[in-house]
């Protein structure tokens, strides 16, 4: 099988960006609020999806590894933070969406923290485009830079853009007013702009707004004929089209991840990006926000925000050239972390992993096709604050915790107590519908109940509490 390039466009490899080098570019990029229901490759694996128009995302999938349990954080700050840390809220402090207009440094990421582009400053150029939203309370807006460790940050340094066509843009600190280019193709020129400004390997971290809120009509270039007639037949034209119900916020929601799915072909064909030159990973951020959830999917309240499947599993697909990633087209179902794209990257870089992080590597998966699991569990949770629910006995928050069959929720009253609150056999209930502590179950919609929760609820509980306490 030929490797990925698109539209069978051959480029040999590394003659794209015109040198020869050991280590292969290295790009992230990570959409937001984007769930795992969301993506054309994932449709078959969730019954009732309905999700967007995806071709070029789906043809990554064909030319690497799509893992289908991947744990994200159930909102985007905290993921964004365990990408480039290898480490969890509940260590890094950051657990919750920055507010804005937050006057404090509590729950930002913070310069002490060892990040991605920092660990690899010997060997590789680095960039930031698009969305900080880490932080700019001790550093201001060159956040993404003094405390990211990047050498280029250009797009938005707080959290939610305003309107995709009227925004406020970031250069490396500095304010440069509101521009009109669609947020989405202006992250993918000024990636473009730095890409071919580069003379060694670059590590860029691609974070688009989109498909987050506010829900809007993107250029017709960057939608299909079928979605754009769709669109039109509806009268759906403007932002306020979009939110006069949740058909016309589903439809807009997946115009935009058709948009970014389109511009990122084009930053691949302009970039000289192939995967025999650089190291693909692509990400969602947190599960969808409820109001453009797949109708028929996750149920409602158990989407973004939450630690349910619908608010932390995500798309996660990895590509790369061939001594990275080995048999290509494949699906892994064991699951994994966020947090573990940081322990890969600096693999593949052939850079030291610190100690102290909470990312195992997924290169045995990339490199194995029957790979035993690498992890005993995956975690996420969400907490006000900035020390974490498993070590503050005063903190608010929600925690779960899954080993590959059972999923336990953990949540931490007013004051700072913990109680298991559900437990699910995902491998059977995979949108937990059936919680095994609320005995008896309904046997038509719970076959699996046994009249008494499973044991291994209350050991996974316990792994948990010892581990990350």
């Amino acid at each position: 099988m030929k490797r990925f390039v698109l539209l069978s466009l051959l480029v040999s490899s590394l003659a794209a960006i015109g040198h020869a080098q050991t280590v292969p570019n290295i790009v992230i990029i990570l959409a937001d609020d984007l769930g795992i229901a969301d993506v054309g490759t994932y449709g078959p694996n969730i019954p009732d999806s309905d999700p967007a128009l995806t071709p070029f995302i789906d043809q990554l999938t064909t030319a690497g590894v799509q893992f289908n349990h991947a744990w994200s954080n159930p909102v985007c700050s905290p993921t964004r933070a365990t990408i480039l840390t290898g480490r969890y809220g509940a260590h890094t402090g950051v657990g919750i969406a920055l507010e804005q207009n937050h006057n404090t440094d509590l729950g930002e990421l913070l310069a002490p923290e060892n990040t991605l582009p920092e660990l690899l400053v010997a060997s590789y150029t680095s960039a930031v485009i698009g969305k900080w939203h880490l932080g700019k309370f001790n550093e201001g807006n060159d956040s993404p830079r003094i405390v990211g460790g990047f050498q280029l940050h250009s797009g938005l340094v707080v959290g939610e853009i305003n309107n995709y066509k009227n925004w406020e843009l970031y250069v490396n600190g500095s304010n440069q007013g509101f521009i009109t280019t669609y947020a989405t193709t202006k992250n993918v020129d000024d990636a473009l702009t730095w890409i071919n400004q580069q003379q060694g390997p670059w590590l860029l971290y691609l974070a688009f707004n989109a498909p987050h809120k506010p829900f809007h009509v993107p250029p017709k270039s960057l939608l299909s004929k079928q979605t754009g007639k769709v669109l039109q037949q509806l009268g759906i034209q403007t932002m306020n089209d979009c939110d006069l119900n949740s058909e016309n916020q589903r439809l807009c929601f997946k115009a935009a991840i058709e948009a970014m799915d389109k511009e990122i072909a084009r930053l691949f064909i302009q970039g000289g990006i192939t995967t025999e030159n650089t190291v693909i990973f692509f990400i969602g951020d947190n599960g969808t926000t409820d109001e453009a959830v797949p109708f028929n999917t996750f149920p409602a309240g158990k989407s973004k925000g939450t630690v349910y499947e619908g608010g932390v599993r995500v798309p996660l697909i990895v590509a790369g050239p061939p001594d990275v990633v080995i048999s290509l087209n494949r699906e892994v179902n064991h699951p994994v972390n966020i947090a573990d794209v940081f322990a890969t990257v600096l693999e593949i870089a052939g850079a030291t992993i610190p100690a102290g992080t909470d990312s195992v590597s997924l290169m045995p998966y990339l490199q194995t096709p029957l790979a035993v699991q690498q992890r005993n569990y995956v975690y996420t949770e969400k907490f006000d604050g900035g020390i974490g629910v498993h070590s503050d006995p005063n903190e608010t928050g929600i925690a779960a915790i899954f080993d590959g069959v059972y999923k336990v929720i953990e949540e931490f009253n007013e004051s700072g107590i913990p109680e298991m609150i559900a437990c699910f056999d995902l491998n059977k209930d995979e949108f937990e519908q059936c919680n095994l502590l609320a005995q008896p179950l309904d046997p038509v919609l719970c076959p699996h109940a046994t009249g008494t929760a499973p044991p291994e609820c209350q050991a996974l509980y316990d792994t948990m509490e010892a581990d990350l306490h």
